[in-house]
């Protein structure tokens, strides 16, 4: 997989829930990918209710078959518990797939993205090595992409200051819509 747009990752997900749905009973390769494909799109889209329904629903045999799937479960549970560090820890230190492993860098970058935007508000100053750990970047990498953010760094102690990052008002919306549909989805798991 090359590089996917948004609109390329929902086909993607539509067609996955579409064959996964179809429940074949033979232990295909094909299968098997596409189990362990939308889980990571599950994941990506932060969608964890639906993840963990799904990695419920996976046949024993096919985990067994591909310990990716532990490794993938292992990075949702991370990110129930909003542990976004141990997220991409976990995320880094595994060798995925071909199969997944664009979308795995897809949601190693989501999941970058949506720690930078939780930091800048809640953070008037962080250490390096701290900002690093939770982006899941090496001490450098952290430093030059809080700089490409615009962030404050002061070198004599260490410490970076995040300026929150915008948004925009698209966004705004998007999670505002994404926060009503977990919500609704929350309330069809529970009742269902």
């Amino acid at each position: 997989m090359q590089s996917l747009t948004h609109d390329d990752l929902d086909a993607l997900k539509c067609r996955l829930e579409r064959e996964t749905e179809r429940k074949e009973t033979s232990e295909n390769e094909a299968t098997v990918q596409a189990y362990l494909q939308l889980l990571t799109l599950k994941l990506y889209y932060n969608e964890l209710v639906d993840a963990k329904f799904i990695w419920k629903t996976i046949p024993q045999s096919y985990k067994d078959m591909k310990p990716e799937f532990l490794e993938l479960w292992k990075v949702g549970q991370a990110l129930w518990k909003r542990d976004t560090a141990e997220a991409q820890r976990l995320l880094k230190g595994y060798q995925w797939p071909e199969s997944v492993s664009s979308l795995i860098n897809l949601l190693q970058e989501r999941i970058r993205e949506t720690t930078l935007i939780l930091l800048s508000k809640a953070y008037s100053s962080i250490s390096k090595q701290n900002l690093s750990e939770k982006l899941g970047l090496s001490a450098a990498e952290a430093t030059e992409l809080a700089t490409k953010k615009s962030w404050a760094i002061d070198t004599a102690s260490g410490m970076v200051h995040p300026k929150p990052l915008l948004t925009g008002a698209a966004s705004t919306t998007d999670n505002k819509y994404i926060s009503l549909e977990s919500l609704r989805k929350l309330v069809s798991y529970l009742e269902n």
